[in-house]
């Protein structure tokens, strides 16, 4: 028996069951044929598409996009690190507390008071707090650009309602109890520390804002 090629598939058959004619390019391998029945003949074959060179360049690209989506959304997906969160909640606090020392500026300088050493200070102050908030800015900002923001956001609040809550009548009253320092010793500085937390828990968070070394750039 001569065995029909699957080139020739479009072509009516002689037997029982018509083939159609495939809708893609088919390689010419031979048939095996059985027998279904005496009426007919049951056709097995292998369809093998031909994929050009380019073609096959295509779908790979197209699997590398969407490994690389996926993996960017897994990313995305994460949340914010924990220096990302820090960072956030910082800005809080600088946004409220820098103004009040730019406002002490002022009251220095319209004073002529601006020479003396508490000048020196709050000026010292007021720049290192300027330099901090513009840092801070430039970290947290973009990352309020991405997909996750509510958590950032939210730490962003938590540090300006920590620095407002240290504007209260009750915790300024508090705090003006403490005895300030007069030699700024390791003992007296704990002591006033202690004093000033007692006052405010918050105390410790708006203090670990003032070095900002832990931030990238």
């Amino acid at each position: 028996m001569t065995v029909p090629r699957a080139c020739d598939f479009h072509e009516q058959a002689r037997f029982a069951r018509p083939l159609l004619h495939c809708s893609i390019p088919l390689t010419c391998a031979k048939l095996a044929i059985a027998p279904k029945s005496r009426e007919g003949w049951l056709w097995h074959t292998v369809a093998k598409p031909k994929i050009r060179g380019h073609s096959m360049r295509r779908i790979l690209a197209a699997i590398l996009a969407a490994l690389t989506m996926l993996s960017g959304r897994a990313t995305a997906q994460s949340g914010p690190t924990d220096v990302e969160l820090k960072a956030a909640y910082c800005l809080g606090v600088t946004k409220t507390t820098q103004p009040i020392a730019s406002q002490m500026w002022a009251d220095v300088q319209a004073a002529h008071q601006d020479t003396l050493p508490a000048g020196v200070v709050i000026r010292r102050n007021l720049d290192e707090q300027n330099d901090r908030l513009n840092r801070l800015r430039a970290y947290v900002l973009p990352k309020l650009m991405d997909d996750q923001t509510m958590q950032i956001a939210i730490a962003e609040k938590r540090g300006e309602s920590d620095a407002l809550q240290l504007q209260s009548p009750g915790v300024s009253q508090c705090t003006s109890q403490c005895k300030v320092p007069s030699q700024n010793t390791p003992d007296e500085m704990a002591k006033f520390k202690s004093c000033l937390v007692a006052c405010s828990l918050a105390l410790p968070r708006i203090w670990s804002c003032n070095d900002t070394s832990w931030l990238p750039y």
